[in-house]
């Protein structure tokens, strides 16, 4: 707090010494000295604001979806992923992770370890498209 009142003070001060006469940049001074409680405490207040909102993250629940308007359409590679995982736009966090679920556990490779070279290639091709669809989602939802 006390860095931003500092720089805050250096930053009037300066401002005010370029654009005003002796009297005025004196006054300026005076109200920068003196230690306003009102001014520190609503310092603070941004201060603590800006830092919840920071640490927190997304505004919306984990899970919710963005709103979507007329003209608000989810990006192409969200709607990929939804393609991938064969679930719908309007799928909900649990109907996605149970997509995943199912998906990945079809599709691993370790499931495909006695298979030919070619099904081993095209089952961790299908688990890397699957994996990456899911952190899409994951992404864009806030899912936990």
């Amino acid at each position: 707090m006390g860095q931003l009142f500092n720089r805050l003070r250096s930053f009037v001060r300066t401002s005010v010494s370029s654009s005003l006469n002796d009297r005025d940049s004196a006054w300026a001074d005076r109200m920068m000295n003196s230690d306003d409680e009102e001014l520190r405490r609503i310092i603070d207040e941004l201060n603590a604001d800006a830092s919840t909102t920071s640490q927190s993250g997304p505004s919306r629940p984990s899970g919710e979806r963005p709103r979507q308007g007329a003209g608000n359409a989810p990006p192409p590679e969200v709607l990929k992923a939804h393609t991938t995982l064969n679930v719908p736009v309007s799928a909900d966090a649990t109907t996605i992770k149970q997509a995943y679920r199912s998906s990945i556990a079809a599709w691993h490779p370790d499931r495909h370890a006695s298979a030919s070279p070619d099904q081993q290639a095209n089952a961790l091709r299908r688990a890397r498209e699957i994996n990456g669809a899911y952190l899409i989602l994951k992404k864009y939802y806030s899912i936990t």
